[in-house]
């Protein structure tokens, strides 16, 4: 059976630079796919208040894709240069925290991005 109802979603690379003991993040555009998006909500999905975190979205996919825990990922393009590096302070919407395996699956698990 395969996955229905994809996605489009464009992929983002992390290049950290130390800069006078400060790090800066310049996002650099990886590619595009099309995966599974949801917001599930489950007991796993709650916070130590018991409330639910809507920050959460997820994405499933049966096959290899190039994505890798810590990139930005956005339902939407960002302006990027001529070197595929995000312009005007853009910053992807969401993280990848986790990415399992479940049988074929691959689950990636994303948070909203508050600053990188």
């Amino acid at each position: 059976m395969r996955i229905k109802n994809l996605s489009k979603i464009y992929i983002y690379k992390p290049d950290k630079k130390l800069i006078k003991g400060e790090y800066f993040t310049n996002w650099i555009f990886k590619g595009e796919d099309w995966l599974n998006a949801q917001q599930d909500i489950d007991e796993l999905n709650r916070n130590s208040a018991g409330e639910i975190d809507y920050e959460i979205v997820k994405l499933r996919i049966d096959r290899e894709v190039n994505i890798t825990k810590g990139d930005g990922i956005s339902f939407s393009p960002l302006e990027v240069d001529e070197n595929n590096v995000v312009i005007n302070d853009g910053k992807p919407d969401y993280l990848v925290e986790n990415m399992p395996k479940i049988g074929k699956t691959t689950l990636y698990t994303l948070i909203t991005n508050n600053g990188e």
